[in-house]
């Protein structure tokens, strides 16, 4: 008996693969601040050596027969 391919999906996600901003020091979004310190959302773009956000890119396959 021939196995037979039924289904074949194959997929690709990324998040965060591209930033537009005339911000010369990464993205304005990180900053150091963390919510409940009074300073969260007034310092929006005050960067001070943060990393920025990462970039990830998901890759999958799923075969059936």
């Amino acid at each position: 008996m021939a196995n037979t391919l039924s289904k074949l999906n194959i997929y690709v996600n990324g998040t965060n693969l591209a930033l537009f901003s005339s911000f010369k020091l990464g993205d304005p979004e990180v900053n150091n601040f963390t919510a409940g310190s009074g300073t969260g959302s007034v310092s929006q773009g005050f960067a001070s050596g943060q990393y920025p956000y990462a970039r990830s890119i998901t890759m999958g396959l799923k075969v059936e027969f």
